[in-house]
């Protein structure tokens, strides 16, 4: 302990408002300065000083209060297990996050029962591989993807690569196509007597040229392809307990841990697999001296739970009191609370990041360390002999060091393969020496399990597996205090001398009766004012737990306190008719809310209460400062009541809002899919700080809007744009009445998101109503006049104009009822704010082949019809096309080939081909010697289109096909990748073999061939190897060439890559929809202020696609997104029809106020009386 703390401070200094002397004199001071000339006299015995002497004593004693510790002062009389739940946040709550590294995901696996240990690695592999088709040419030109507006979209995504030929055939048609149309307008527009628009003819022609001109681009690209390689997906291996693995109980472990990765999947990412760990099961060999008091049976139990855990180690939990007792080795400082809470909550305790990421899959092994471990076991001496894995080739081992090599390579092995390494006794051999004795294990031939020695490992495994803690203190407890009966106030003047006859025990009359008491009762009333200001500050220390309080049910900010403790308080109230005769409890109950109204006007508390909701707030980094600004600009009623609410609903769902901000919805429950929470955090901290009163997803296409068409008598005539809607309100809790009708619009989007936004707008104030109709009768009486006849609610834009209409109503009375119902709906469509958000990741491909078996029938089909797979659009920019593989910038002989083999032609589970093609023919003339010395000239022809680098070929004359360079994962063919653009772009990688094969014509000749192999030289592994060739200056010929080619693809991969990558709509993006109708989302300064919130608050590398929506839209888009959901929700892999549509909407969302130039949506007249309207 700091000896500090212990030191006393002789001087005691005391706080201002706890210095009686110093109060004294600062009230003397002001008494001489106010009153100098009529009061001279400062002593003691004055009255006016008594009186001053006790108002001192009492703020000193408000002073002292106030100095409580803090658990005192927020400590209420009663405790309940609710006290504090509105007040604080407790550690757990406030300072653990969900998991968002790779760390945080392990940590939340191994908190599983059942799980000894869990890995996660980023996968580039994912269930249907998609590719990206450079020369494809979209010609609606969607700005969304990266073009200019109308400039035509290059590019788009495919699940099979398209060949060049076929598509330079298709492209020649399109270009072919565009040329006859264009020649057809400029013979339109060259015709002198053309009645047609010209202009708008000429600017077809540009842009069928522009179209002409991007085909022509994209012939360059036929012979570019790539795999898309996504973002964000995961893939889970998962280490079972033995006793989980024997009783086979991996299948309810391994749900467990799906739902748990589902309930914390960060946004726009994805679980690709998880699945159990591979165990590759090793034997051991090893000598050991021992001491002579070891027990052979121990030491060797020892031994073996040594090597047991350096390969698969258990990850252990701690308490809180021993997490804050051990040292972070970063700093070599103890662990703050902070650093013990960072990450996702467990249930078994808290694990240390430093020792979870030392038992990483991939770490360093190294046998010497093994050997350190081994030698620390009680007993052992020295290690002598130890191979791992023993026999592992057939044959033992010599000496130390080739165990060393020899153990290196398998470690390396065993990362390619993702495996785990795992002890079995069986084959092991295990040798004790002692001066006098050895003590032989020997597993050979013997069965381990009728060992005692192999039991005690056995035992010592099972003691290891109970590493997770129970009923452990999981977090810090809110202090609790003592409660100090702040309130209770001891009246000043119960303090002043009897003498002065306002004393505690002194009883005045109702009515005073001499002089004396008259001058109590004003003594008392003096005083009264002084007493109300201390007794209040008292009520305000003792409700200062519910003034830092989110409880929605706290209504005021000051408060006060009736000075129940003064006599005679009643006949003190100046506006107090004693002939009332009210009872005490009324008029102490009135009185108290006079007090109040007084203490603090509405007004005011909605100010003060805004202020301390945005301290508290502020405490957690938040600043509603814009969004209060705009909130009050847009939201003129009632504006600081709905800002309470919101902040309010912000503090109190402040775990999850922050907690969860970077979570993604729970796929994983079919029972949630609308109407629900389930939805990301980012949706749910987003809408919270927009003020969004109803977060759930929702319909935000309200059924309150109906868009009806109407049917014309007439046909409309050619070119006519004759189909017309009305956009009616309805009141859905009436069975659907219709309360307002629209002016006859054109039937067109924009048309309809202009009009809702018109009466949406207009409906909002009372002045825009207007009620015209017929008067017959007027019935009179005492309250109010009321007309009889036909009326009806009008409702009218700035200028006069009629911009809908209600039905006809029999009276007025009726008509203003019928105002004031069409606001209240009004209202409820204005509070329907919302936001939709849709991960694209999860919107990828997951089957290679969809059957519409629904409409398969043996008679008409031999083979059932695949259902085309729709895919989000790409618009691909210079830089994009320039880079692709790397491929075409310059002309190059070779390119690189990347494909996934289905599954009727995958013989093994090497799924994943590369290949390097010559797709150029190489020539080459090569002066040389023939075998007499003479200079000869050597033409050397290698020809296009062949396939160079396969994994094995054939070495005898035996037809065989030869091995493809084919992998198991994306990443293993990654990696390959990369060796061969390393190691083979230096020509002292590759060596020339050449192989002799007898000809079987009798005739005894050889017949010579030459391959080569591209090596790593680090561990001198074989890459690849390549074809024959008849001689070995095409072998020279074809390294020289491959050289060059990978020597480029090094320098290329190696440099910044500059460009956007439009080609992957796929990896962390978003699309977020909002309506463009509700009252706040109409202003474009508020939505402004939407989509900054959203850039800012959407995790950093997560790119947001923002659409503004019209109701026609949004309906459309939310019958997709639903139907969406529920197949998602219900089914992991779900069928492409609610994918495709739901994708085909998310390509062709159109935002409102998308609106032609000069675009009309209605046909105006006049009535008999000159009233404008729209038919």
């Amino acid at each position: 302990m700091n000896t500090a703390e212990l030191i006393l401070n002789k001087a005691n200094p005391l706080l201002p408002a706890e210095d009686f002397d110093g109060l004294r004199k600062e009230g003397i001071h002001h008494i001489e300065k106010l009153g100098s000339a009529n009061w001279t006299e400062y002593n003691v015995s004055d009255p006016g000083i008594t009186i001053l002497e006790a108002v001192c004593y009492a703020i000193t004693d408000l002073s002292y209060r106030t100095g409580f510790d803090m658990k005192d002062l927020l400590t209420p009389e009663h405790l309940g297990p609710d006290t504090f739940k509105k007040i604080f946040y407790t550690a757990r709550q406030i300072l653990h996050s969900s998991p968002l590294t790779i760390t945080d995901y392990r940590k939340l696996i191994i908190d599983i029962e059942g799980v000894r240990n869990a890995w996660v690695e980023m996968s580039k592999d994912y269930e249907v591989p998609l590719f990206v088709d450079y020369s494809y040419v979209n010609e609606e030109g969607k700005g969304d993807c990266g073009c200019e507006e109308k400039e035509p979209c290059l590019g788009r995504l495919a699940l099979e690569l398209a060949k060049a030929e076929k598509r330079r055939e298709e492209i020649d048609k399109m270009i072919a196509q565009k040329n006859k149309e264009i020649a057809e307008l400029n013979d339109q527009i060259n015709a002198p007597d053309s009645k047609k628009d010209k202009d708008k003819l000429r600017r077809q022609v540009a842009r069928l040229q522009k179209l002409v001109i991007s085909y022509q681009e994209a012939i360059t690209y036929t012979t570019q392809s790539k795999i898309l390689e996504l973002e964000g997906l995961l893939n889970v291996m998962v280490e079972y307990e033995e006793d989980v693995i024997e009783e086979k109980q991996r299948d309810q472990i391994r749900e467990k841990v799906v739902q748990r990765l589902h309930t914390h999947r960060n946004l726009c990412e994805d679980f690709i697999s998880v699945n159990s760990v591979v165990y590759d099961d090793f034997s051991v060999m090893g000598l050991f001296v021992l001491k002579e008091n070891a027990n052979p049976e121990e030491v060797f139990a020892r031994i073996c739970f040594e090597i047991y855990r350096y390969f698969t180690p258990s990850v252990r939990f701690y308490t809180i009191d021993q997490m804050m007792e051990k040292i972070n080795p970063e700093n070599g400082q103890h662990y703050t609370v902070e650093e013990i809470f960072e990450g996702p909550a467990l249930k078994h305790g808290f694990i240390d990041t430093q020792e979870l990421e030392g038992s990483d899959l991939f770490r360093d092994f190294r046998l010497s360390d093994l050997i350190n471990a081994i030698c620390d076991v009680e007993g052992v001496v020295a290690v002598t002999n130890l191979y791992i894995p023993f026999d592992a080739a057939g044959n033992p081992l010599n000496d130390l060091d080739d165990a060393s090599v020899y153990f290196n390579d398998w470690i390396r092995e065993l990362r390619r393969q993702r495996r785990v390494a795992r002890l079995k006794l069986k084959n092991s051999k295990f040798i004790f020496l002692k001066q006098r004795e050895v003590f032989t294990y020997d597993f050979v031939n013997e069965d381990p399990a009728k060992n005692r020695a192999v039991r005690r490992f056995e035992d010592l495994k099972t003691q290891d597996q109970d590493y997770k803690l129970r009923g452990h203190q999981k977090d810090f407890p809110v202090p609790v205090g003592e409660y100090m009966e702040l309130e209770n106030y001891y009246p000043v003047q119960y303090s002043l001398p009897q003498c002065y006859g306002v004393g505690e025990y002194e009883e005045l009359p109702e009515t005073p009766v001499s002089k004396r008491d008259t001058q109590a009762y004003q003594l008392k009333c003096y005083l009264l004012f002084f007493e109300q200001i201390l007794a209040n500050y008292h009520a305000q220390l003792n409700h200062l737990r519910d003034i830092f309080s989110f409880d929605e049910k706290v209504d005021q900010t000051y408060y006060a306190h009736l000075l129940f403790e003064i006599n005679n308080l009643k006949e003190l109230i100046i506006d107090h008719d004693p002939m009332l005769n009210e009872s005490t409890e009324h008029f102490f109950e009135e009185f108290g809310k006079i007090l109040q109204d007084i203490l603090e006007p509405e007004h005011m508390f909605l100010k003060r209460r805004n202020a301390f909701l945005d301290h508290m707030l502020a405490r957690f980094g938040e600043d509603l400062t814009e969004y209060e600004a705009l909130t009050r600009y847009v939201w003129k009623d009632k504006t600081g009541t709905k800002l309470i609410g919101d902040k309010i609903r912000l503090l109190q769902d402040y775990v999850r809002v922050s907690k969860d901000r970077g979570e993604g919805l729970n796929y994983t429950l079919p029972d949630q899919v609308w109407d629900t929470e389930n939805i990301s955090g980012a949706e749910r901290r987003i809408g919270r700080l927009l003020g969004f009163s109803n977060i759930t997803r929702h319909s935000l296409a309200v059924n309150a809007i109906v868009v009806i068409d109407i049917v014309e008598e007439k046909p409309a005539k050619a070119g006519e744009k004759k189909d017309k809607v009305y956009i009616q309100l309805v009141n859905t809790n009436a069975d659907n009445q219709v309360i307002l009708s629209s002016r006859p619009i054109f039937k067109d989007n924009c048309c309809i998101d202009e009009t809702v936004n018109l009466l949406l707008g207009l409906a909002e104030s009372r002045v825009n109503f207007y009620i015209n109709g017929k008067v017959k009768s007027v019935s009179r009486s005492k309250t109010k006049n009321q007309q009889s006849g036909s009326f009806r609610v009008e409702l009218r834009d700035k200028d006069g104009d009629i911009v809908a209409v209600s039905n006809e109503f029999g009276n007025d009375e009726s008509a203003r009822k019928h105002i004031e119902l069409i606001m209240a709906v009004v209202r409820k469509i204005n509070d329907n704010e919302g936001m939709h958000l849709v991960e694209h990741l999860l919107l990828r491909p997951k089957l290679d082949t969809v059957l519409e078996y629904a409409d398969y029938n043996l008679k008409d089909y031999k083979v059932p019809p695949a259902i085309k797979v729709n895919t989000l659009d790409i618009c691909l920019d210079a830089c994009d096309l320039g880079k692709g593989l790397g491929q075409n910038t310059d002309s190059h002989d070779y390119k690189i080939k990347i494909s996934r083999l289905p599954a009727d032609k995958c013989y093994n589970d090497e799924a994943w081909v590369m290949e390097l093609i010559r797709v150029n023919e190489i020539k080459k003339t090569i002066q040389s010697h023939n075998s007499k010395g003479k200079p000869v000239t050597i033409e050397v022809k290698l020809p296009a289109n062949r396939s160079i680098l396969f994994k094995t070929i054939a070495l005898d004359n035996k037809p065989k096909i030869p091995d493809l360079l084919s992998f198991r994962h994306y990443e293993q063919l990654q990696d390959r990748l990369a060796d061969l653009r390393e190691f083979g772009s230096e020509i002292s990688n590759y060596q020339i073999q050449r192989y002799t094969d007898d000809i079987a014509d009798g005739s005894k000749r050889e017949d010579i061939k030459y391959y080569f192999e591209i090596k790593n030289p680090e561990n001198d592994q074989v890459l690849a190897r390549s074809i024959y060739y008849g001689t070995i200056h095409e072998a020279r010929t074809e390294i020289e060439a491959m050289v060059r080619y990978l020597g480029y693809q090094l320098d290329l991969y190696c440099q910044e890559d500059p460009c956007d990558h439009n080609e992957d709509p796929y990896s962390f993006r978003v699309t977020i929809v909002l309506p463009c109708w509700v009252r706040r989302f109409r202003d474009k300064s508020y939505r402004n202020f939407v989509e900054k919130t959203i850039r800012t608050e959407l995790p950093a590398h997560i790119a947001p696609r923002i659409k503004w929506v019209g109701i026609s839209q949004m309906k459309s888009f939310e019958d997709k997104y639903q139907a969406w959901l529920e197949e998602l929700l219900n089914n992991p892999y779900p069928e492409y029809g609610p994918v495709n549509a739901l994708v085909y909407e998310l390509n062709n969302l159109v935002e409102c106020g998308s609106c032609e130039p000069d675009h009309e949506c209605s046909e105006m007249s006049e009535d008999n009386n000159g009233n404008r309207y729209f038919y």
